[in-house]
């Protein structure tokens, strides 16, 4: 995937069910491990998911997220 790498931070696309645990859309993990088969992830809490070749996801770079949704609130404020 682009821009994927160790340390890159990805949000599922898709509601997933693994090690008897539910991940909704949204939920965020950190890449800690790369093999034949996909990324290997681990959340905030500690959960880890391994292999996950198929599983969609998307990367995201937080810093990047927050400038846009500063600009956005300040592009609408300024406009009223």
């Amino acid at each position: 995937m682009k821009n994927i790498k160790m340390g890159s931070r990805v949000r599922l696309l898709e509601r997933i069910e693994m090690t008897n645990i539910t991940y909704e859309i949204g939920h965020e993990f950190t890449v800690f491990d790369s093999g034949e088969r996909g990324w290997d992830l681990i959340d905030d809490n500690g959960n880890k998911l391994y292999e996950t070749r198929f599983v969609k996801m998307e990367y995201y770079n937080l810093i990047e997220e927050r400038k846009e949704k500063l600009f956005k609130i300040k592009k609408r404020i300024n406009g009223m």
